[in-house]
């Protein structure tokens, strides 16, 4: 069975990332839950490495 996706709609485009449940069922799923509830929405981007990674989800960053 394939991994879930979550898709991340920003000011600069779409982002589609793989959760990976199979190796971190816990994380991924802590994850999705907060997802589906809105907790991550509005938030900002702090740190951005191209081809390497993206940092987000402080809630208090959304000023």
């Amino acid at each position: 069975m394939a991994n879930p996706t979550a898709t991340l709609e920003t000011s600069l485009g779409t982002i589609t990332v793989e959760l990976f449940t199979d190796v971190m069922p816990e994380t991924a799923g802590n994850f999705i839950k907060l997802a589906k509830s809105g907790f991550y929405d509005g938030l900002h981007f702090h740190r951005v490495i191209n081809n390497f990674m993206i940092q987000f989800g402080c809630p208090y960053s959304k000023d």
